[in-house]
């Protein structure tokens, strides 16, 4: 198994904490291979605070063409929410007071 390769059964049973964590380790090592700040990566350690549907910020740009991160800065929400759809999580991050 590669540094961080996880099933899709393997991550369906994290529960917040783990998610979360697992979420910063990804990209924190993306940060580190392209070679930018990690004082850069900001991720909440408070889960269960009401947070604006922001759970995590990389305050730098990130480079076009990367395969998984969008280009610029980037905003990030953590959920263990089994049924989640797109949908759903645009109201999260645009309508902050439905925590």
């Amino acid at each position: 198994m590669l540094p961080y390769e996880i099933t899709s059964e393997e991550l369906s049973t994290l529960n917040a904490v783990q998610l979360q964590r697992l979420v910063k380790k990804l990209l924190s090592a993306e940060l580190e291979k392209l070679k930018l700040k990690q004082a850069s990566l900001i991720m909440s350690t408070n889960i269960n605070d009401p947070d604006g549907g922001l759970d995590g910020l990389i305050a730098q740009d990130i480079p076009e063409g990367h395969s998984w991160l969008p280009p610029g800065k980037s905003g990030w929400q953590c959920t263990v929410e089994r049924e989640f759809s797109a949908t759903d999580a645009k109201n999260k991050v645009l309508n902050p007071n439905k925590d």
